[in-house]
């Protein structure tokens, strides 16, 4: 799962992201693939600096390495069993995202919370006390993960299954 960490670190569309898995037959295929590779299926040259970046490769080890530690599992577009049947409808839907929580209700009812990555202490308060009575309603929170408002909603998300130990939510997030 570590192509999925560093398909989402690469700076293109996820459009973009789904032809060049396409082109490559997986994902797999797509990490491991080499300059001359990339030329053969017509990679655009800056795309090629980004997918060859060892930097990007580096920075996706290190945070796979953080996820296993701290329990926070990836669900690629292929794992159809419990990719969010509403994600295929979006135009621009992930490759894949991050989830610390309940797999099992991803299909559930959600919320996207998301705001300033600069933010009041109030307001960061305020949007985590928000995210933990939607989890705590069952209702899963979704964002990027961006500092500010985005991290202290998924701080009140996970406050709740803390707190009342159900694991009715989840708190998941895309790049």
């Amino acid at each position: 799962m570590i192509e999925h960490v560093w398909l989402s670190k690469i700076d293109i569309t996820n459009e973009e992201k789904f032809e060049l898995i396409k082109k490559f037959d997986g994902i797999k295929n797509l990490y491991n693939s080499s300059l001359d590779d990339l030329i053969y299926f017509g990679v655009k040259e800056n795309t090629i600096r980004k997918i060859l970046n060892r930097k990007i490769k580096d920075e996706a080890l290190y945070d796979f390495e953080y996820m296993k530690k701290f329990g926070i599992d990836i669900i690629g577009f292929e794992n159809e069993k419990i990719y969010p049947k509403k994600f295929n409808n979006l135009k621009d839907k992930p490759v894949s995202f991050y989830i610390r929580g309940n797999k099992e209700i991803l299909d559930n009812e959600s919320v996207a919370i998301v705001g300033s990555r600069v933010a009041l202490n109030e307001s960061l308060e305020i949007s985590r006390l928000v995210a933990n009575g939607f989890a705590t309603m069952g209702i899963n929170v979704i964002s990027g993960l961006a500092k500010g408002i985005d991290k202290y909603s998924h701080l009140g998300a996970l406050d709740s299954n803390r707190k009342w130990k159900n694991n009715r939510s989840s708190s998941l997030w895309t790049r």
